[in-house]
């Protein structure tokens, strides 16, 4: 049975991603409520990992990685090409052609924000070769590895050097979030007890954040993935299962149809929108609470454009599975 909660979140998901990347929400109050509300959207990238181990788990041959790794990998570059000019006009000729030829262009793409196909590629290769040399056994003890080092050299590592390990431990991560998402499927959801990880998650990346801050001087903005972190999204998954059902058919559509193009796509419209916030003499308060919305919005009719104009070039972009039909 197809489950409609998980696509209406992955449309939340979406707009939560380009919230992160919209700014830092200090001219909201302080650094502190900044911090505060982008730890609450950090459940969206272990989010859609756990959703393709879920898809994942409800096949049962062998093969099973190879269709979603050939997909993560087709809309990878298209999304590297789609970006080529944003890349060009951040980074100039010059810099867009270093980047096209240097190592990082598989690990990020052609912007930052891609790491995410590119790191759900790596975990879908990793399980793929583990469930076809027959080493079924390995993926947990990879799962566990690979969510541990993430928190140990990208969370609660204060050294100067960071920023590299950070980029190669999150690329990895995918590896033990893909795994909890195949696991997942093998429980009866509980609404309560995703609402108490939600709860309990929220608390502990606070307390991580803080600490963190005081005792290693790693900003309370810095941190992008903590322990409470898969808490929370691990309680939103659940919540996601349980009381989903009850989404209106219309938003599980619009998660499945136009998620990953907003996802995709959406630093086009931050760029301008933010030239427009900018143009307009918009307080800082006033852009904090309005491009991440006015981003979404565009992005999210733009896709409805293109589906509608082109459908077969946004079928690459749609989701894996339709919502539950209503009866």
């Amino acid at each position: 049975m197809r489950e409609s909660g998980l696509d209406g979140f992955r449309l939340l998901a979406s707009f939560l991603v380009i919230s992160l990347h919209a700014g830092n929400y200090s001219a909201l109050g302080s650094e502190e409520v900044g911090a505060a509300i982008r730890l609450s959207a950090r459940w969206a990238f272990p989010f859609y990992f756990m959703l393709s181990g879920y898809l994942l788990s409800g096949k049962s041959d062998i093969d099973r990685a190879s269709k979603p790794l050939c997909k993560s990998v087709i809309i990878f570059a298209m999304a590297s090409i789609g970006l080529l000019p944003l890349l060009a006009l951040s980074q100039g000729t010059i810099g867009a052609i270093r980047t096209i030829f240097s190592p990082a262009l598989l690990l990020s793409g052609t912007y930052f924000h891609l790491w995410y196909l590119s790191s759900a590629a790596t975990g879908l290769v990793v399980i793929f070769t583990c469930e076809k040399m027959g080493l079924n056994k390995l993926i947990p003890i990879l799962s566990v590895v690979s969510i541990l080092v993430y928190l140990i050299i990208g969370t609660y590592n204060p050294s100067s050097s960071r920023n590299d390990q950070i980029t190669i431990a999150r690329h990895f991560s995918s590896i033990g979030l893909i795994y909890i998402g195949m696991m997942m499927r093998n429980r009866e959801p509980s609404g309560k007890f995703g609402l108490f990880l939600c709860a309990s998650g929220l608390l502990m990346q606070e307390l991580e954040a803080h600490f963190l801050a005081r005792y290693f001087g790693i900003g309370l903005l810095e941190g992008q993935f903590f322990f409470g972190t898969l808490l929370l999204s691990i309680g939103v998954f659940e919540i996601a299962r349980s009381y989903g059902r009850r989404m209106p058919l219309s938003i599980s559509t619009a998660g499945i149809d136009h998620s990953l193009f907003i996802y995709v796509f959406h630093p086009y419209a931050l760029l301008a929108f933010r030239k427009i916030a900018g143009s307009v003499g918009l307080s800082d308060v006033m852009k904090d609470m309005s491009v991440a919305p006015a981003a979404f919005l565009f992005t999210f009719l733009a896709s409805k454009f293109l589906l509608n104009l082109m459908p077969s070039i946004h079928l690459a972009f749609r989701g894996d599975f339709r919502p539950i039909e209503r009866t």
